[in-house]
Formats: C-alpha cells, sequence, structure tokens
C-alpha cells in the first residue's frame, strides 16, 4: 500500500514537470514566431518606404539614385508581388539612366557644332526619357546641318577641281586654227612613261587642289574674325566660335571629298594604262 503511493505521487511529480515543460517550449515557439515576424513586417516596411523613396526621385530625374535606393531592397523580405515591381521599376531605371547619359552627351557635341556625334547620341535616347521629341528633333537638326555641310564641301570642291582644269586647258590648249584637227581616239592603253606621267600629274592636280582649299579656308577664318572683331569681340564670342567650327567642318568635309575625287582619278589612270 505505501509504496503504491509513493509511485502515485511520483507520476504527479512528472507530470507537473511535463506540462511546465510543454508550457515553456510553446512559449519558445511563440517567442520565435513573433520575433520572425516582427523582422519580416520590418523589412515589408522598409521596402516600401525605399520605393516611394525612389519614385519621388524618378520624379526628379534623379535616376542613379533612384536605381540605388531599388537595389536596398534586395536584402529584405518583401512579398513575390512587390519583388516584381520592383525589378520593373530598375529596368526602368536602367534605360532612364543610359537615356539621360545620351541626351546629355548629344547636348554637349551639339554646342560643339560636332552634328554627327550629337545626332548619333540623340538617337539612342528611348521614348520613355521625357525630353525624348527634343532628342528627335536635335537629331533632324543635326542631320540637315550634316547635310547642308556636305552640300557646301561638294560645292568647294568641285569648282577648285573646275578651276585647276580651266588653268590647265589654258596652259595646255593650243590656239584655235582655221582648219580644226580631228579629235583623236581615245587612249586604250599606255606605255609605263605615259602613265607615271599621268598619275604625276594627277598627283600634282590634287596637291594644288589641296592647297587652294586650305588658302580658301583661312581667308574665310579671317574674315569671321575680323568681322566679330568689328561688331563686339566679347558679345559675339560664342557666335563668332559657332561660325568657326562651321567652316572647320565644311573644310574637313572638302577635303575628304576632295580625296575621294583624287582616288577616283588615279584608279581610272591604273584601269586605263596596263
Amino acid at each position: 500500500m505505501k509504496k503504491d503511493l509513493t509511485q502515485e505521487s511520483f507520476i504527479k511529480i512528472n507530470t507537473k514537470w511535463l506540462k511546465w515543460a510543454l508550457i515553456l517550449l510553446l512559449g519558445i515557439v511563440i517567442v520565435g514566431l513573433a520575433s520572425f515576424g516582427v523582422v519580416k513586417a520590418n523589412d515589408y516596411y522598409q521596402v516600401n518606404k525605399l520605393v516611394k523613396a525612389s519614385d519621388e526621385l524618378v520624379k526628379q530625374a534623379k535616376y542613379q539614385d533612384a536605381y540605388n535606393d531599388l537595389t536596398l531592397t534586395q536584402t529584405r523580405w518583401t512579398t513575390d508581388k512587390v519583388r516584381k515591381e520592383i525589378a520593373t521599376k530598375m529596368s526602368s531605371d536602367k534605360q532612364l539612366i543610359a537615356d539621360q547619359n545620351n541626351y546629355t552627351n548629344g547636348n554637349n557635341s551639339f554646342k560643339q557644332s560636332k552634328w554627327q556625334d550629337a545626332k548619333n547620341s540623340y538617337t539612342k535616347v528611348s521614348a520613355q526619357f521625357p525630353s525624348y521629341k527634343d532628342a528627335q528633333a536635335k537629331a533632324k537638326e543635326c542631320q540637315t546641318k550634316i547635310d547642308a555641310a556636305d552640300a557646301l564641301a561638294k560645292q568647294q570642291t568641285d569648282q577648285a577641281t573646275a578651276n585647276l582644269a580651266q588653268q590647265q586647258t589654258n596652259v595646255s590648249s593650243p590656239q584655235p586654227t582655221d582648219t580644226p584637227e580631228p579629235s583623236p581616239e581615245p587612249i586604250k592603253t599606255c606605255n609605263d612613261a605615259q602613265k607615271q606621267y599621268a598619275l604625276q600629274h594627277q598627283n600634282n592636280l590634287y596637291a594644288e587642289l589641296q592647297n587652294n582649299l586650305k588658302a580658301s579656308n583661312t581667308a574665310n577664318l579671317a574674315q569671321i574674325s575680323a568681322y566679330y572683331n568689328s561688331i563686339s569681340p566679347d558679345a559675339q564670342q560664342s557666335k563668332e566660335q559657332v561660325d568657326i567650327d562651321n567652316e572647320n567642318a565644311s573644310y574637313q568635309h572638302a577635303l575628304v571629298y576632295a580625296q575621294q575625287v583624287h582616288q577616283d582619278k588615279i584608279n581610272q589612270i591604273n584601269s586605263t594604262c596596263y
């Protein structure tokens, strides 16, 4: 009888301790879950806060700062829906950063009268950039200036070539007689001596053409400088530089065109004389 009472008391004690152990374990689990929930809730709050700050920076055209704010959300917890929205915003911000750089580069090149470089930058600006329409308009303006420079270069080169050809005609053409000689048949072939003479003659023409273009450029620059000095050297300095840049651009275009014409003549001589 005494032994049964002892066993019953032992069972009651163990049951009591087991009960408290279960309560303690349950408390630990509840505290852990609560702590995890607090961390997740805080992350969610911080992520939303960063997203809103990023949106405000985009409105201010501070695209790099906006993108940097969104990168801070990558290590914090949020929902899958918000995560997808952030990924879309980051992709958009990256494009806006590139657009802003291209637009700025285009404006810088435009101010320096570097029309081709400016056009290349403007045409890279995407439609989502706020100044897209302005970039497109300036790209068209650049193309207009490029076409005008090409036309002027071609005109100057053609005129210089025509002047040289006329000079050669005046020097080498015989005086007309009462009975004009029949025109010779075109020469299909020529010997080495004739070929070398033709090549040397063409090289001389090309060198003289380059000298004439250089002299014309120097004279035009002098006229520009004299004009602006006569009206107001200080007030018109920026406009003077634009005119100087345009003249130099036309000169460079003329040189390129002259070189192309010269090479065509050389190829023609080489294909005729063999």
